[in-house]
C-alpha cells in the first residue's frame, strides 16, 4: 500500500478536512506500506485508536502541516519505521542534497507537529531513528498555510507557544536513536541558524525555541508541557532527548540505554525537569548474547547492549547546559563494571563500563548553568558499593578523552543533600579556581563538594580577542584573588563563560589584542551575593562609555566613577566602577538585588546584571596585568582556611520505588488469557523456491518469474555477461508488475543500500538503467561504469536463441561491441557451460559471422578474437576443446610460422574475413560469444 514517489498516496489519509470530531479510524492493520501508515493533514478532531502500523517507509502516524489540533491517537502500535524519500526528514543522510544532511535523517513512528493533540497509550518500536518526535514549524506548512489564513486557528508561532494537550502512558523502545525526541523545528523555507544554509520547506532546522504558554500568545503566562508516565527503554541513543522551554517528564520509567535522559532549555528563564520517575541503568532484559571483538581479542557477553560498545558509559540523567532539574526520582543499577580484567592487565585494552546515575555530556563545548541540580533523588544501591551516584570522568578514560569547555566546568547543585548528604552544596571539578579550603574531594565521583554558591561570568565583545580566530583559541584567562597561583582558562569553544564562586574577586586578562568593547553578564546572583571583577586594560586609557542593565546605566542613570576599592565596595547603586589607571585594572562589582522566585530563573527575578564597557582610547596592545595586580599591587587576598565539610556517616539503606515511575509494579502482574485460536500459518505459495540453472535463482509464488539477485558489484556490461554465463539474461522491465517483482527480490536477497543493473537502455546511448536504492528501487539512468549488482532472469524464450543473441544455422552468437584486451579477459566474459569464445568450423560460418558483425560496424574495421590458440605441445593452433581445424583462412605469412613474430592467438578481420596472428596478452579484439541453439 502507498506509493513512495507520489505525495499524498498513503494507506489512510485525512486530507484537509477541517473539523471531523465524530470521525475515527479504529482497529486497522497496515503493514508493508510503501508510504507511511496514517496521515492527518489539515484536519482537527480525528480519532486514531487501536491501530497497527508495521514495516513502513517514512513517518508512520503523520501529522503533516504543523496545523493539526485536537486529534486523538490512543492505543496504537507502530513498529519498523524505515527511511523513505517523501520528505527530507524521512531520508537517510546519504540521500540528502549536499549541504542539507543535518536537515534529514529523522524518520519517526509518531511525527507530532503540533503540541495541542492527545497522544495516549501508544507504542513505538524499532524505528530507524525515533519513536516519538515532537516538533513544529513556525507557521503552517504547504497548503495548510492558505487554509489557516482563512480559518484563523493556527497562526505564526501558534505551535511554538502551545502546551501539550495530553501525552500520557506512551511506550518507546528498541529504536535506533531516541525513544522520545522533543527538539528541532520544521523549516518553512528559512535559513538554518547553525549551518547558514537555506533549508527547503519540511526540512529540519536547529533550535525550536519551544516556549509553551497557558494560551498560545507571548503575553500569556508560561506553562508546563508535561510528558506523563512514559515508558522508554532500550533505545540506541538517549531514551529521551529534550530541548525547549518548560518541559516536564513526570512519573517516567526509563531503562537500558547509554543515556536515560538528556535535557536542556532553549529559552531563557525556563528549565527542563524530570520528577517522580524511575531510571534504571541495566535491567534483566538481557536480549541476545554479544560477541565483542577488539584488537584481536574476543569476549562473549550473555547480554546485548543498546549499542554494541560494552565500555560505553552508562548515565541516568546527563547534565549539560541547562537549566536541568531532577526531583523525587529513583535510580538503580548504575555500577562500574570491569567485564574482562585480563584484557586490561595483559593487553592494555579498556574493559570497564563506567556508570553513574548522574553524569555529564562528555566532550561538550557549552558550559553548564550552576543551577542544574537534584532534589529528592533516591537510590536503590549503596553509593560506591554497588552503584555510583555521580561520575565526571577524566581525560585519561575512553569517551572522556577530548574535554572541552563544558567538561572542564561540569557542575551539579545538590539542593537537599540527595547526593552528598549535605544540603546546598555544589559538585565541581577538582580545579583550584573552583575550590576553597572547606571543599572536599570525592575520588569516586571525580568531583569536589563545596558549600558555596556559583555563578557564570559571561564575556562578549566585538573586537580584539573576541574576533576569530583568537576567540576560540584561549582568548582570555581568569585569576581569583585568593588563588592567584592557579589561573584558569577555557578555549572558547562556543562561548566565553566562566563558572565562578560567588563572594570572590577576580581579574580577567585578555590573551591577545586588547578589546575596546566588552560586555560582562553575571547570572545566579541572589540578594546578599556578589562577584567583583577587574578587566585588564591599557594604562593609558582615559575615556570610557559605560552602559548596563539591572541596574540601568545610561544617559539618565550615569555610571559612577569612584576613586578607590573601598568606595566601590561601599556603593549601593550597582553603577559604580573603579579605574586603577596606574595598574591597568578596571573594577566592577556585580550584586544580587532580587530574591529567587522559582527554580526556572537564570537570575533571581529574571534580572541578570550586565555592563558594557567601551574604551574610546588607550590602544589595543596586549596587556598582562598579573604583576600589577598581585605581585606589585594590593589585590591578592590571603585565603581563609576553614575546616572542610565532611559527609555524614549515615548507614546505607537502599531506597524503594515507592510510587514513582510510569507503572505501579502491581499493574504488571497480569495473567495472560488462554488463546483459543490457532496461529496463522504462512502461505507456502509465497515461500521463495529455488529455480533456474543450477538453482541460481528464486521464484516467489507460483506465478512469479525466476530471478537471481547478484551481489557482485561491477559495471553494466560485466554484469550483463555474468547473467549470460549463469544461463540467464539481464532482467528486462517490460511492465510495472515486473518492476514490483524485481523490487521484492532485491528486498529479500539484495544488500542494503546497494543498486542493481537491469536490462534497459537509459536516456542516451551511453546510459543504462539501475534499480536505485535512493529512489525506492525505481529504474534510474546511469553511466555504464557504475559498480552495481545485477538482476538476472531465467524465464526467457530460447527458440532458438536467447534475447540479444543472433541465430546462424545451428548456433547462436552474441555481439555487444565489447573489445577485450587479452584472451584471459575474453574468457572472463565468454566461459562456462552456456557459452564460449567464437569458434569457426567452415567458410560459410566465417562469412556469416563477418557479415553479422559488419552490420554493427559499417566501417568494417577491426577484428574479432577467435578461440584459437597456439599449443607448443602440438605445434598447432587449437580450439578451446583441444581440436584443430582443416579450415583456417590465414592471411599470407600468418599462422603457426608467425607465432614468434606476431603472436599466439588469432583474430578474424572484418574487412576481408582473413585470420591473423595476435599476442594473447594484447589481443585488442572484438568479442563474439557462441553457444548452441535452444540453450
Amino acid at each position: 500500500m502507498g506509493q513512495q514517489l507520489l505525495t499524498g498516496t498513503y494507506p489512510l489519509h485525512y486530507h484537509m478536512c477541517d473539523d471531523v470530531d465524530t470521525s475515527y479510524l479504529r482497529n486497522t492493520s497496515i503493514h508493508d506500506s510503501n508510504n507511511r501508515c496514517i496521515t492527518i493533514h489539515g484536519t482537527d478532531g480525528a480519532e486514531l485508536s487501536d491501530n497497527v502500523c508495521y514495516d513502513h517507509l517514512g513517518h508512520g502516524y503523520f501529522l503533516e502541516d504543523s496545523a493539526e489540533q485536537r486529534n486523538i491517537l490512543d492505543g496504537n502500535l507502530g513498529v519498523g519505521t524505515q527511511y523513505g524519500t517523501q520528505l527530507l526528514t524521512d531520508m537517510a543522510p546519504e540521500w540528502c542534497p549536499e549541504g542539507l544532511e543535518s536537515s534529514c535523517n529523522h524518520p519517526a513512528t509518531y511525527w507530532i507537529t503540533h503540541p495541542n493533540n492527545i497522544i495516549t497509550n501508544n507504542v513505538a518500536a524499532g524505528a530507524e531513528r525515533n519513536g516519538f518526535h515532537i516538533l513544529f514549524a513556525k507557521k503552517p506548512l504547504t497548503i495548510s498555510a492558505a487554509r489557516q489564513a482563512e480559518r484563523g486557528l493556527v497562526f505564526e508561532d501558534h505551535a511554538r507557544l502551545s502546551k501539550i494537550a495530553l501525552f500520557d502512558r506512551n511506550v518507546a523502545h528498541s529504536n535506533k536513536d531516541r525513544g522520545i525526541m522533543f527538539d528541532r523545528m520544521i523549516s518553512n523555507g528559512q535559513v538554518d541558524g547553525i549551518t547558514d544554509e537555506v533549508v527547503p520547506e519540511n526540512g529540519l532546522i536547529a533550535n525550536s525555541r519551544y516556549d509553551p504558554r497557558e494560551e498560545p500568545d507571548k503575553k500569556s503566562p508560561r506553562a508546563e508541557s508535561i510528558i506523563k508516565r512514559p515508558t522508554v527503554y532500550r533505545n540506541r541513543g538517549e531514551n529521551i532527548w529534550s530541548k525547549g522551554g518548560k518541559i516536564v517528564y513526570d512519573h517516567a520509567s526509563i531503562a537500558d540505554a547509554p543515556i536515560g535522559v538528556a535535557m536542556t532549555r532553549s529559552i531563557l528563564d525556563t528549565a527542563q525537569e524530570i520528577r517522580n520517575s524511575v531510571i534504571i541503568g541495566e535491567t534483566d532484559n538481557l536480549g541476545l548474547p554479544l560477541k565483542y571483538k577488539k584488537d584481536g581479542q574476543t569476549h562473549n557477553f550473555e547480554r546485548s547492549f543498546s549499542r554494541p560498545l560494552p565500555n560505553l558509559p552508562l548515565v541516568g540523567v546527563e547534565f549539560f547546559f541547562g537549566i536541568i532539574l531532577v526531583k523525587n526520582t529513583y535510580f538503580d543499577k548504575f555500577n562500574h563494571w570491569t567485564w574482562n580484567s585480563t584484557w586490561e592487565t595483559e593487553y592494555g585494552l579498556d574493559a570497564t563500563r563506567r556508570a553513574a546515575a548522574l553524569g555529564f555530556n562528555t566532550n561538550f563545548p557549552y558550559p553548564s548553568l550552576p543551577q542544574n541540580g537534584v532534589e529528592g533523588a533516591v537510590f536503590g544501591f549503596c553509593d560506591t558499593v554497588d552503584g555510583l551516584k555521580v561520575f565526571a570522568g577524566n581525560s585519561s578514560l575512553p569517551f572522556f578523552d577530548q574535554p572541552k569547555d563544558g567538561d572542564l566546568q561540569a557542575s551539579i547543585r545538590d539542593y537537599d543533600g540527595s547526593i552528598s548528604g549535605i544540603a546546598n552544596v555544589q559538585l565541581v571539578r577538582k580545579t583550584p579556581f573552583f575550590l576553597d579550603y572547606d571543599c572536599y574531594y570525592n575520588q569516586n565521583y571525580q568531583m569536589s563538594v563545596c558549600p558555596h554558591e556559583y555563578s557564570k561570568i559571561i564575556f562578549k565583545g566585538s573586537d580584539g580577542i573576541f574576533k576569530s580566530p583568537k576567540r576560540t583559541d584561549y582568548p582570555m584567562y581568569m585569576v581569583r584573588d585568593d588563588v592567584t597561583d592557579s589561573p584558569f582558562a577555557i578555549r572558547g569553544d562556543k562561548s566565553i563563560e566562566y563558572l565562578s564562586m560567588q563572594n570572590k574577586g577576580y581579574v580577567a586578562m585578555f590573551n591577545g589584542t586588547n578589546p575596546t568593547d566588552v560586555t560582562v553578564k553575571v547570572n545566579n546572583l541572589a540578594i546578599g551575593s556578589y562577584i567583583r571583577l577587574a578587566l585588564c586594560f591599557p594604562k593609558g586609557t582615559t575615556d570610557f562609555t559605560i552602559t548596563g542593565s539591572n541596574p540601568t546605566i545610561n544617559s539618565n542613570n550615569l555610571p559612577i566613577s569612584v576613586d578607590s576599592m573601598s568606595d566601590l565596595e561601599a556603593d549601593t547603586t550597582g553603577r559604580a566602577y573603579f579605574w586603577d589607571n596606574s595598574r591597568g585594572l578596571f573594577f566592577l562589582r556585580f550584586d544580587g538585588t532580587e530574591a529567587r522566585q522559582n527554580s526556572d530563573e537564570e537570575c533571581p527575578g529574571s534580572k541578570c546584571p550586565s555592563i558594557r564597557i567601551k574604551r574610546n582610547d588607550g590602544g589595543t596592545d596586549p596587556i598582562d596585568c598579573f604583576q600589577d595586580a598581585y605581585v606589585n599591587g594590593p589585590y591578592k587576598v590571603t585565603p581563609q582556611s576553614p575546616d572542610p565539610i565532611t559527609p555524614p556517616s549515615t548507614p546505607c539503606v537502599p531506597a524503594e520505588i515507592d510510587g514513582r515511575g510510569a507503572v505501579d509494579p502491581a499493574e504488571l502482574l497480569i495473567t495472560a488469557p488462554e488463546l483459543t485460536q490457532t496461529c496463522h500459518t504462512f502461505d507456502s505459495d509465497k515461500v521463495p523456491q529455488p529455480c533456474g540453472t543450477n538453482n541460481a535463482g528464486y521464484r516467489i509464488g507460483s506465478g512469479g518469474k525466476c530471478y537471481a539477485v547478484i551481489n557482485k558489484f561491477d559495471s553494466y556490461i560485466k554484469s550483463k555477461y555474468l547473467c549470460y554465463r549463469m544461463g540467464g539474461i539481464l532482467a528486462p522491465i517490460p511492465d510495472l508488475d515486473s518492476q514490483r517483482e524485481i523490487r521484492n527480490h532485491i528486498y529479500r536477497f539484495g544488500e542494503t543500500k546497494k543498486d542493481y543493473w537491469v536490462d534497459e537502455v537509459g536516456d542516451s546511448a551511453k546510459t543504462f538503467m539501475e534499480m536505485q536504492f535512493n529512489n525506492y528501487y525505481n529504474p534510474i539512468s546511469k553511466t555504464s561504469g557504475n559498480k552495481n549488482g545485477a538482476i538476472c532472469l531465467f524465464d526467457y524464450a530460447t527458440t532458438p536463441c536467447r534475447t540479444g543473441w543472433k541465430n546462424i544455422g545451428s548456433s547462436c552468437y552474441l555481439f555487444e561491441d565489447v573489445t577485450v584486451k587479452s584472451y584471459t579477459q575474453a574468457e572472463e566474459f565468454c566461459s562456462g557451460e552456456f557459452m564460449s569464445i567464437l569458434s569457426i568450423e567452415n567458410a560459410e560460418e566465417n562469412e556469416a559471422v563477418r557479415t553479422f558483425v559488419s552490420d554493427y560496424n559499417p566501417e568494417k574495421n577491426g577484428a574479432v578474437l577467435l578461440a584459437y590458440k597456439y599449443s607448443s605441445a602440438s605445434n598447432e593452433f587449437e580450439w578451446q576443446d583441444g581440436e584443430t581445424t582443416t579450415y583456417a583462412p590465414w592471411a599470407s605469412g600468418q599462422g603457426t610460422g608467425a607465432v614468434a613474430a606476431d603472436g599466439d592467438c588469432a583474430r578474424l578481420f572484418i574487412s576481408n574475413g582473413q585470420w591473423k596472428n595476435t599476442p594473447c596478452d594484447k589481443t585488442n579484439g572484438r568479442l563474439v560469444c557462441k553457444t548452441s541453439v535452444n540453450v
